[in-house]
């Protein structure tokens, strides 16, 4: 089952005032050749029907014009809302100017042009209610994102489905088909490589406790569209593997066969970054190969930019503070280097609650909680008013001199200084960004 996202009542208003104000202009043409054709009744004489239909052919074109003008405006003024634009809206920056976000279990279309409110996308039937996570596909303008049943209310009872989503010219959203089959358990993560392959995790509870993970699988569909019932490939390790703040791996593709994670093994004392080679035979999870050692209380997700998936390109890493949200400030790394390059950004009052990068590499975009209308190193905030932020981080650095922003969250590592600048702002924190 699909399902449709309206406009918001603004812009879908101005569609029908524009398809109405045709209506109206066509009417003043066809009314009176409806009228005249109603009274031209065949009551007179043979002779005198060619005549008299003659005289009504103006009138009669005139309507048929008329019906052919609502027709058009109909369609010109509706139509963007049952389409998928050839390619999605984009900034004067050329990034993308929708982002897919989630907010709490809700699916949302986030428009960064400005504070309106996000786009609400309905969940494809009951009892699959609850969002849990999104990915950016491989083709422009589509989005995946899984959706589960409530269960139990902990990790017990869920049975998880992957949908496509694909924009429907302005600022909503549609639900596609499913990807695969139904999955046991909570899907937590998703991420699509460049060639179309899905990959998932998903969780499933403990034996004698549904409150607890019991066993983290992760998945991968293919050939390269997905499209076929069911997974092709699962591997799997007992337990849960997310970072100490949040159940998600951070999964993502780090080239064509290559998945890395955030892992926890239970012989190592702190948590890593691994790999699993989606080539390779088997189904054990772990060990992987270890792409970083991470900090057992400061652990947190990485995503490597796009176009450098060659084993050692970029990677940005989420690292945990004292402040309220998951994260405080995210890394900019280059492995196999094990110094991070520095901070490539900071927010140690309210808290980063979501990260992720453009399709092109180059921009990173953060969801923080507002701390008193205005973000901390160097970022200006939106204003007041509202409890979370988008902001917009170019993770290039600026040509000239480097005079970073002190990083006031940890030292030891320096601050990059990149420029930022806050895009959105409104209610509620956002869990899970798309871009």
């Amino acid at each position: 089952m699909s399902s449709l996202t309206l406009l918001p009542a603004t812009r879908r208003s101005h569609a029908l005032l524009l398809w109405w104000a045709a209506f109206v202009l066509a009417a003043r043409w066809y009314a009176p050749a409806l009228l005249a054709i109603a009274e031209a009744r065949p009551d007179g004489p043979a002779s005198a029907r060619p005549s008299r239909l003659r005289a009504l052919m103006p009138v009669i074109l005139a309507a048929v014009v008329g019906v052919a003008v609502v027709a058009i405006a109909g369609v010109v003024a509706l139509g963007p809302l049952f389409r998928e634009p050839a390619e999605p809206p984009r900034a004067a920056d050329g990034t993308p100017r929708l982002a897919l976000a989630l907010s709490g279990d809700r699916l949302v279309v986030v428009d960064l042009s400005g504070r309106t409110l996000p786009t609400a996308v309905p969940a494809p039937e009951a009892p699959f209610t609850q969002f849990t996570a999104i990915a950016r596909d491989a083709r422009p303008g589509r989005y995946l994102a899984a959706v589960t049943t409530p269960g139990d209310g902990g990790y017990g009872g869920r049975v998880s489905r992957v949908y496509r989503v694909g924009l429907n010219g302005y600022d909503g959203a549609r639900l596609g088909e499913q990807v695969g089959g139904d999955l046991g358990g909570m899907v937590t993560d998703l991420a699509v490589s460049p060639a179309g392959r899905v990959a998932y995790s998903r969780v499933v509870p403990a034996s004698d406790s549904t409150g607890s993970i019991g066993t983290t699988y992760v998945g991968v569909t293919g050939p390269a569209d997905g499209r076929e019932g069911g997974p092709v490939r699962e591997w799997s390790a007992p337990g849960a593997h997310g970072s100490a703040r949040d159940a998600a791996l951070g999964l993502h593709w780090r080239d064509a066969d290559t998945l890395v994670f955030h892992a926890r093994s239970p012989r190592a004392r702190t948590p890593r970054l691994a790999s699993l080679d989606t080539s390779r035979p088997g189904t054990a999870l772990l060990p992987g190969d270890t792409v970083r050692v991470l900090n057992a209380l400061t652990d947190g997700p990485a995503l490597t930019a796009p176009g450098t998936g060659t084993g050692t390109g970029r990677m940005v890493l989420a690292e945990a503070g004292p402040g309220p949200g998951p994260w405080s400030r995210i890394l900019l790394l280059e492995p196999p280097a094990k110094p991070p390059v520095g901070v490539a950004f900071t927010e140690p009052r309210g808290g980063v609650t979501a990260f992720t990068l453009d399709p092109s590499g180059r921009y990173l975009l953060v969801a923080v909680r507002s701390a008193q209308g205005m973000t901390l190193g160097g970022v200006p905030g939106c204003g007041s008013g509202g409890s979370s932020e988008l902001v917009r981080v170019d993770l290039r650095p600026p040509p000239g001199p480097r005079s970073p922003f002190p990083d006031l969250s940890t030292s030891g590592v320096p601050s990059l200084g990149l420029p930022s600048a806050c895009l959105w702002q409104g209610d509620g924190p956002l869990t899970g960004l798309a871009w």
